[in-house]
């Protein structure tokens, strides 16, 4: 028995594998280092938590008032004085309606704090993903340049020993140009990229691996994706956003009660000390009258909202499934003429064995050319919606 011929697919798949899981786990590793450092997820936090705290600095009692007043007798005889501490309260209720909303905002917070890493997730995913195109994409433009360049230097020899025409020559110049003007473009877009990586980081750099392949997602039923999309925190969000409203409807009710202010007087008067206290009440009859009118049309808004959200994220999900799915025929069709076969050797080959022209060689090496860059192109795109597509699905 040939355990060779058993064994050496085995270890070749295995070996596929193994790499295939590295590649992915070092793509999850960067773009969850990408969202850590992102300055603009860290400010959103910030943000949403500087809501709450504004919420709970407006739920404890306002700060007390002291009074003094001093009179002085034009007439020469005593002077009179007064002073006196009160505090203004509002309606015992108000404060736990407060409380309540403020508990709901707490939890659509960290809701949307979620769903701000979750898209920063996906943008730091989407980047890398055109990073990794960008490399490869060099690599390939880099390969024709050489190979341009070599071919250059034998038809000059060629020329300078009388073996070929100046056309040639000056067909090969060209393109040789050409290749590494392409080049240069595509490295200049590669510099741009980087930068932008940069951007999400806070100036900091990350250093994306040249070598580093796409990511390897399978691609799962719909209904798989659609149900990781009802358990997202953006569609979470949606129901938090609705709960908050009602409760901040809940608190401009309670608002509308009677405010109190209690306070201690002290006076002296013609000599005497007199001690008193003082209450007061502000009915809120005009001051509050839009509030729970605001209160609820903001509820009727959060509600449109949602409406108008969750059929916008059902709608990006089909749309991003169902261009998965084109996307990968049109790969797997490409695949079996663009990978597998190195087209660029046996036309080199099939040239320098004179069966092709110069001119026809350029052109072939085009045609090729754009073949592979068409195929990058269409890697790229599929692997920006499987990666959109299964974050989520990595999340819980």
């Amino acid at each position: 028995m040939n355990l060779r011929k058993h064994i050496l697919p085995l270890v070749i798949a295995g070996t596929a594998t193994i790499n295939a899981a590295a590649q992915a786990s070092t793509f999850d590793a960067l773009i969850n280092l990408i969202a850590d450092r992102s300055p603009a997820l860290a400010a959103d936090k910030a943000r949403l938590q500087a809501q709450i705290e504004s919420e709970r600095a407006a739920n404890v009692p306002s700060n007390p008032e002291i009074e003094f007043e001093h009179l002085w007798n034009g007439n020469g005889g005593e002077n009179r004085w007064s002073a006196g501490i009160s505090q203004e309260i509002n309606w015992p209720g108000s404060y736990g309606a407060r409380s309540v909303l403020i508990s709901a905002m707490s939890t659509a917070m960290e809701t949307q704090n979620e769903a701000s890493r979750l898209v920063t997730l996906t943008s730091a995913a989407s980047t890398v993903t055109d990073i990794i195109a960008a490399n490869k994409e060099v690599a390939i433009l880099a390969e024709i340049n050489e190979s341009m360049t070599l071919l250059q230097e034998k038809i000059m020899k060629a020329w300078n020993n009388g073996e070929t025409t100046i056309l040639d020559v000056n067909k090969i110049k060209i393109e040789t140009l050409r290749s590494a003007t392409r080049l240069e473009t595509a490295q200049n877009n590669l510099r741009t990229l980087l930068a932008e990586l940069s951007t999400l980081c806070g100036g900091e750099a990350v250093e994306i691996p040249s070598d580093l392949d796409f990511p390897s997602f399978s691609l799962l039923s719909f209904a798989d994706y659609e149900n990781a999309l009802h358990q997202s925190p953006q569609w979470r969000g949606i129901g938090l956003s609705k709960e908050v409203a009602r409760k901040n409807i809940a608190l401009s009710k309670s608002e509308r009660l009677p405010s109190f202010n209690i306070g201690y007087n002290h006076a002296y008067e013609d000599g005497t000390h007199f001690n008193g206290l003082s209450i007061g009440m502000t009915l809120p009859v005009w001051s509050r009258k839009h509030s729970i009118s605001a209160s609820q049309n903001e509820a009727l808004a959060a509600e449109f909202d949602a409406i108008a959200l969750s059929s916008e994220l059902t709608a990006k999900l089909y749309a991003d499934y169902t261009g998965a799915v084109a996307l990968g025929s049109q790969l797997k069709a490409y695949a079996s003429a663009v990978e597998g076969t190195n087209n660029m050797a046996l036309l080199r080959k099939a040239y320098e064995g004179g069966e092709l022209s110069l001119l026809t060689y350029l052109q072939e090496v085009n045609y090729f050319l754009e073949a592979r860059l068409d195929y990058l192109s269409i890697q790229k795109e599929y692997t920006r919606l499987l990666t959109t597509l299964s974050i989520p699905l990595q999340q819980h």
